[in-house]
């Protein structure tokens, strides 16, 4: 009973852990595998969180069996509790060896994709240059390593503006925004991916989300870390970051 409890708890620690702003990958057993991809092919059926029942499962059947031993000495017990924890052990490695094995990777075609990394100070000169001049910058080292037709473009988490951020509900009429565009314009068929600071204003506290906070009477505000996407002719994609650096990115005192 007690050692099905300590699975219970654990599991249920994972399950919240998740979920909040302090989240850890690592604080989840079944990560540790993620060097040995070879062995946790069965993780697309269970995921990681299966990952960390397993593990918990075993430790407790050795746990279990050792205890067992002791208490009783019995050799034909031992011999099936062992051959009970190397089945769990061996049986889902071997079936993702097979699967691993026979996988059949077929390739559906190529994407060119140019990946950009300015040269740039991400903690003091970022937040002292003109956001046209950094911007400029970036589009300068894409023109000069588009070598061949470029699919893809990325460029780095808030890449742009530096100081500041963009208003969401102005995205197709930012002017930094635009010249992206303009850009892509002389690459036809490309696509360029970067990463933002941006902004949305809310005058009705009953619209606004939790992350909100007042700046003035009557005007609140969510700051977001995105990630956009720009294709000509094309409404701008935007995806908003969910967890970020505790302390860097937001104030511990916003969990309690």
């Amino acid at each position: 009973m007690g050692l099905g409890f300590f699975i219970a708890i654990w599991m249920s620690f994972e399950k919240f852990h998740l979920g909040w702003e302090l989240t850890w990958p690592w604080l989840n057993l079944g990560n540790v595998f993620s060097e040995y991809p070879k062995l946790i092919q069965w993780y697309d059926t269970l995921g990681a969180t299966g990952g960390s029942f397993w593990i918990l499962l075993i430790n407790v059947l050795i746990f279990y069996t050792v205890r067992t031993w002791e208490a009783g000495r019995k050799r034909k017990d031992l011999i099936k509790n062992s051959s009970i924890v190397a089945a769990l052990i061996a049986l889902p490695m071997i079936i993702s060896v097979i699967k691993y094995n026979n996988f059949d990777e077929k390739p559906t075609g190529q994407v060119n994709v140019l990946m950009l990394q300015p040269d740039l100070d991400p903690y003091a000169e970022k937040y002292s240059k003109d956001s046209l001049t950094i911007e400029q910058d970036l589009l300068s080292l894409a023109e000069k390593n588009s070598t061949g037709k470029i699919d893809y473009y990325m460029a780095p988490e808030t890449a742009i503006p530096g100081r500041g951020s963009i208003s969401e509900t102005a995205f197709e009429k930012s002017l930094l925004l635009n010249n992206i565009k303009e850009f892509l314009t002389k690459h036809p068929g490309s696509v360029f991916a970067t990463g933002i600071s941006s902004h949305r204003f809310y005058l009705d506290p009953a619209t606004m989300p939790k992350e909100a906070y007042q700046i003035n009477p009557g005007l609140w505000i969510t700051s977001y870390n995105t990630a956009i996407q720009l294709a000509p002719n094309q409404k701008v994609q935007a995806y908003h970051k969910g967890k970020l650096v505790p302390g860097l990115k937001f104030s511990l005192t916003s969990l309690f």
